[in-house]
């Protein structure tokens, strides 16, 4: 995970975002432009904003999202997408895969 809840556990920021400690206009998704469909770098941080969306106000939070394409990807991020775009479903829904030490 990057960013300042680097480390911590998910439902940090849900509570977080539950408590109002932190805003959904200070969330921003990198997603990679594939095939008309937006992916999400971030798998982790985007279960969190659905997770409280889900169980908190059953609402559609607008987040700011920043768009990269496939050839601007440098080899990181390039790594980093093949990585986390584990979508079976055209990511109509998030599975988040744990940890075995967890």
């Amino acid at each position: 995970s990057n960013g300042p809840h680097a480390g911590q556990s998910l439902f940090n920021m849900v509570s977080e975002l539950a408590s109002g400690t932190l805003q959904f206009q200070d969330v921003t998704l990198d997603v990679v432009h594939l095939h008309g469909k937006l992916r999400s770098l971030y798998n982790r941080r985007l279960w969190c904003l659905k997770e409280f969306a889900r169980t908190c106000c059953n609402a559609e939070p607008e987040v700011k999202v920043r768009v990269w394409r496939l050839p601007s990807l440098n080899r990181f991020w390039l790594n980093k997408f093949i990585f986390a775009n584990t979508s079976t479903n055209d990511g109509a829904d998030i599975r988040v895969l744990w940890p075995s030490n967890s």
